[in-house]
This record gives C-alpha cells, sequence and structure tokens, in this order.
C-alpha cells in the first residue's frame, strides 16, 4: 500500500449516536487526529448494509479534508 492509499472507516461519537465514514490511512491516523470517535472493527449487527450504505455515502469524508462541522464541534468540546 503506498503512503497516500486511504481505507475506509467506520466510526462513531458517544453511544453510536453518530456514525461516519472516514477515508484515512490507518485507523491510529484517525484516533490521533480525532481521539473522541470509536472506530468500529465492523459494522454493528443492527446495522443493515442499508443504513450503512446511507452512512457510506451521505456521511463520509477524507482525514485531510475540513471536517464536518458536527465533528469541528464534538471535538472542541471540554471533556
Amino acid at each position: 500500500m503506498s503512503e497516500d492509499s486511504k481505507t475506509g472507516y467506520l466510526v462513531a461519537y458517544g453511544a453510536g449516536g453518530i456514525w461516519a465514514y472516514i477515508y484515512a490511512r490507518s485507523k491510529d491516523e484517525i484516533a490521533q487526529k480525532y481521539p473522541k470517535l470509536k472506530i468500529a472493527d465492523q459494522a454493528p449487527r443492527w446495522m443493515s448494509e442499508e443504513t450503512f450504505g446511507m452512512i457510506a455515502s451521505t456521511n463520509a469524508f477524507d482525514i485531510d479534508a475540513e471536517p464536518p462541522e458536527w465533528l469541528t464541534a464534538v471535538m472542541n468540546e471540554e471533556a
């Protein structure tokens, strides 16, 4: 895999309230940049293929791009 190759990762914030799909070089890259997100090893059992597809198509972004507004707000929250 080249240094710029990216893979999509399913992530969640909180108790699974907000789901997103981030294209990144590794899970570690996501964890370092967005430590408040949980990275899923796989989609949860309750998540249908349709729901997963909707997340991957409507709430997806590249780690090198400007994050969505909700993620900026989450990262700016006090612990």
